[in-house]
């Protein structure tokens, strides 16, 4: 991206009604629709994300300066955007993205394996709050910096940001899909430091099939002989451990396999998205692969979908293992509608999880007894 000029409206395009002229015609051209008023909302017109992008670059070439993608969050008509370009030159890239306003500590939400925010904005809106709803956007959306590639280095760098406006907890922290693993581990590193997180949210979030312990698959396994209880009925209990060795095996390899495949999936970028945009997407995915997560001493919301499609990964599992306690509550919705079709729901189980986390310290959530059959299969896998 160019560098940014100094004072206003620096550039080719100087005058106001160029600006206008300018600026309405990349909004029409990429949100493909005519005509687009001077104070129309770009989100409530269907801007998403990848477009907000896309107009911010284009935006910063035609202008000679950077744009970051939030003076679209701030600004987000045309007429807003041309008074906020013509008073001065926007401000430096944050990762903060104020989705909704509020008083006291905020809760932030970060992104998911796309990098932007955009996407949390109307479910922003519907939670039932008096604290204002930040986002948290990867760095690179802009093409002005290299998009970091670990969980770790994110979420150093976010809680950077975030202690530079809120220097002590108690915090709130959620994510979305990729973004619950950017927050889990900002949580972890803020109960290592000796701050308070009040809230941490996972909302659908999974865990790298390679990361799983011994512990994690028999339950898993445990979980699927329910289903198929007669197998494990006909095997004489000489046989059994050689049995679950067999299919923790396979289950190693399925877990392997349904999550590189869903990686695959969800890092690869529409086709005609931003060149940033594909380059954080790439990184996002990067680092969900190799993350390897550590304990979490305190206690974790996960959302899930029930309609999820990668039925083999079972993410309430793996997060009990990690987390000393965790409440699991489920949408009826696929990963992708979760966020973008009907948030009510979603929004729903936030705002409850909200104010029980408002009303005093958190409460422990018992912990479900280790199963018999991993205690006998204990010896056997030596774990």
């Amino acid at each position: 991206m160019p560098q940014a000029a100094a004072g206003p409206l620096a550039g080719p395009l100087s005058a106001p009604n160029e600006l206008v002229a300018m600026l309405t015609a990349i909004f029409e051209r990429v949100l493909a629709r005519t005509p687009v008023g001077p104070e129309e909302d770009f989100f409530e017109l269907g801007g998403d994300s990848v477009a907000a992008v896309t107009i911010s670059v284009e935006i910063g070439a035609a202008l000679g300066r950077e744009v970051p993608v939030t003076a679209l969050f701030a600004a987000p008509s045309i007429a807003a955007l041309v008074a906020a370009l013509s008073e001065a030159a926007p401000p430096p890239f944050s990762p903060l993205v104020p989705l909704r306003p509020g008083a006291g500590a905020a809760l932030f939400l970060v992104h998911g394996v796309g990098g932007a925010v955009g996407e949390l904005r109307e479910l922003a809106s519907r939670i039932e709050t008096a604290r204002p709803v930040v986002g948290v956007q990867a760095r690179g959306m802009d093409g002005g910096a290299a998009p970091l590639d670990t969980v770790e280095a994110m979420a150093l760098d976010y809680l950077e940001t975030i202690r530079a406006v809120q220097p002590a907890g108690p915090y709130f922290l959620g994510g979305y899909s990729f973004g619950g693993l950017v927050a889990y581990e900002m949580a972890r590193r803020l109960a290592e430091a000796g701050e308070r997180v009040a809230l941490l949210l996972l909302i659908d979030s999974m865990i790298d099939g390679d990361t799983l312990s011994l512990a994690i698959r028999l339950r898993f396994l445990l979980r699927r002989a329910r289903l198929h209880g007669g197998e494990l009925r006909t095997i004489a209990w000489a046989r059994l451990p050689g049995f679950l060795a067999a299919r923790l095996r396979g289950l190693a390899g399925e877990f392997r396999r349904r999550r590189r495949g869903y990686l695959r999936n969800l890092g690869r970028a529409p086709a005609g998205v931003p060149d940033p945009v594909r380059r954080v997407r790439d990184a996002c995915r990067i680092a969900g692969a190799r993350y390897r997560p550590r304990r979490y001493p305190g206690t974790l919301t996960l959302i899930v979908a029930k309609d999820r499609q990668d039925t083999a990964n079972y993410p309430d599992i793996v997060w009990k293992r990690l987390a000393r306690a965790v409440e699991v509550r489920a949408v009826r919705a696929d990963h992708w509608s979760l966020v973008k079709a009907d948030v009510a729901p979603l929004a729903a189980h936030i705002s409850m999880a909200l104010a029980r986390a408002e009303s005093g310290p958190e409460q422990p959530v018992p912990r479900q007894p280790v199963d018999i059959l991993y205690k006998a299969a204990k010896s056997q896998f030596g774990e």
